[in-house]
């Protein structure tokens, strides 16, 4: 036999009262139609989130600029 609980409650502490969290809220316009794991659903990596807010650049660089960041700053140039 398997037993499982479950307790549930509602936090009423000052932090928690002041920050609630939304249970659901809508996606903005520009994000409509997108997903954040298209791949998941069977789309092509387009239709990411992501993608949609900063497509690859037209010289075919795969890193994103804080990648060449963080390597110049960790090489101390």
């Amino acid at each position: 036999m398997k037993v499982s609980w479950q307790v549930t409650g509602i936090r009423q502490d000052p932090y928690a009262e002041a920050h609630r969290i939304k249970v659901e809220e809508d996606k903005p316009a520009d994000e409509r139609g997108y997903y954040l794991h298209p791949e998941d659903y069977g789309q092509p990596k387009e239709k990411g989130i992501n993608y949609a807010h900063r497509p690859p650049d037209a010289g075919g660089s795969k890193a994103s600029p804080g990648v060449a960041i963080n390597k110049a700053v960790m090489s101390g140039k």
